[in-house]
């Protein structure tokens, strides 16, 4: 029986290693200028704290873009057509020995 294909649920870990609070996390398609709704909308993510996040990727997006807001009020931007979201399990946001926001992922 034909019918609509299921919407395919992408799954990590946002672990929060830096200093502040994140109160907002953004995802778009590396070939996208829209970074769409915040998956962390109504809630923030203290400092040494842990979310699941899963959103649906009707579109069956390989490469993603990472958008970080945090509470000292920094937005700090990740674009490059390396972080496939089918493979990494977990990403973690942290402050570098520069100062700025940074992420690492598994």
């Amino acid at each position: 029986m034909w019918g609509w294909p299921e919407a395919r649920i992408l799954h990590f870990t946002l672990v929060n290693n830096s200093p502040y609070s994140i109160v907002g996390f953004w995802v778009a398609p590396a070939n996208s200028d829209n970074w769409e709704e915040n998956l962390m909308e109504g809630t923030s993510l203290a400092a040494g704290d842990s979310i699941e996040i899963s959103f649906d990727n009707s579109s069956d997006t390989q490469w993603w873009n990472f958008r970080v807001k945090d509470g000292s009020g920094h937005v700090w931007t990740w674009e490059k057509n390396d972080y496939d979201l089918n493979q990494i399990s977990q990403i973690t946001y942290y402050y570098n020995n520069s100062g700025k926001g940074a992420i690492n992922y598994k």
